[in-house]
């Protein structure tokens, strides 16, 4: 899945992938993880639990491809922010956040600061499976010892294929198997794709802790 994927689903707006409201299970589950002050959203978009993490009083970082995708959620929260450029990255930085745009395989360990909790919603799900193995490379890579809140979906792959791709309770005990895995909750969930509602798939949410 090359980038120019991601770039026109945001010109498009094809990004039923975004959510309008904070997501329940960061709410319910964030503080099961150790203590922590600053987190990483891999391919953040526009995600309103930035919003509520920096309510909470996080510093966090994010990495997004779509330019379009960052500037959109500064206007909507209108937040203010100043804009510089390092390496291959647009920085965009505010009072509680710092913002990467850019490739997520091209970042370097050096533009976080006292980092290692990493919340993930839809961003392993978002790849295929070879992309899956070395997207956790590169979170081991950036943030040695991380610790995560991870969201997945589990379903029959082979009546519609992804994005969003389906990811087993075995695989992701493959991809983070030098770490510790805990299910904190799985259970059949109605928010899917509408290209899985029309088929009638069933999907499974699962959420991990790993630590």
């Amino acid at each position: 899945m090359n980038p120019e994927f991601w770039h026109e689903r945001w010109k498009d707006n094809k990004i039923g992938f975004h959510q309008e409201n904070y997501n329940q299970h960061l709410i319910n589950h964030i503080k099961k993880l150790p203590p922590f002050e600053r987190i990483f959203l891999p391919l953040c978009g526009k995600s309103k639990d930035m919003v509520w993490l920096m309510e909470q009083g996080f510093y966090l970082y994010g990495v997004e491809l779509s330019e379009k995708a960052i500037l959109s959620f500064f206007e909507e929260q209108n937040i203010q922010h100043t804009i510089s450029e390092i390496k291959n990255f647009k920085v965009f930085t505010a009072e509680n956040c710092t913002i990467y745009c850019g490739d997520l395989f091209e970042l370097d360990e050096n533009l976080f600061e006292n980092c290692q909790a990493i919340y993930d919603r839809a961003s392993l799900i978002a790849l295929p499976e070879k992309m899956r193995r070395d997207y956790v490379a590169k979170l081991n890579s950036l943030f040695p010892g991380f610790q995560s809140l991870l969201l997945t979906i589990e379903y029959d792959q082979t009546k519609v294929d992804g994005p969003p791709f389906n990811v087993s309770r075995k695989e992701v005990e493959e991809l983070f198997k030098n770490k510790n895995i805990s299910l904190l909750d799985g259970h059949k969930t109605e928010k899917v794709p509408k290209k899985m509602e029309d088929l009638g798939i069933e999907v499974i949410q699962n959420i991990y802790k790993i630590t």
